[in-house]
């Protein structure tokens, strides 16, 4: 039983060291997850094309949403498991305002998606030095004062 709970113990420590830190945007620019905590604050935001209530998000955020008013604040729009053409056409489909495309990140493994314990979307994951300060399925300015 020793062996066994040993054996487990390892292959879960070096299995998780293993998991890539690297995700790509849509135009190939890499970014490593691993320094989140290089931002004050940032939020993410997990989506499938698939989600009808994750493309009303990103419809809001495209539209509606201020970010010149956050500055301070990084985003990020963590798609999960979808290829990059699929969601570039997809992208191009909803005419996404720059500020949105090129932060765009594929975590087609999942790695994001497992290490914050995302089981529905969406979901805005909401981080301070690194630390979850708070998770939503909406995000609008009364929810960031409250947090930020």
């Amino acid at each position: 039983m020793k062996k066994i709970l040993s054996f487990l113990f390892i292959f879960f420590i070096f299995n998780n060291a293993a998991q890539p830190q690297t995700l790509y945007n849509l135009e190939g620019k890499e970014f490593d997850f691993s320094k989140l905590n290089s931002f004050k604050k940032v939020i993410l935001f997990f989506w499938t094309s698939q989600c009808p209530y994750c493309v009303i998000g990103l419809n809001r955020l495209n539209k509606n949403f201020d970010f010149s008013k956050h500055k301070d604040i990084k985003f990020f729009y963590i798609n999960i498991g979808e290829s990059k053409t699929k969601i570039s056409k997809f992208t191009n489909h909803l005419k996404l305002v720059n500020n949105i495309k090129e932060n765009i990140f594929l975590d087609s493994f999942g790695f994001l998606s497992e290490k914050y314990n995302i089981v529905a979307i969406p979901l805005y994951v909401f981080l301070e030095d690194g630390k979850v300060v708070k998770t939503s399925f909406f995000l609008d300015e009364k929810i960031i004062e409250e947090i930020f």
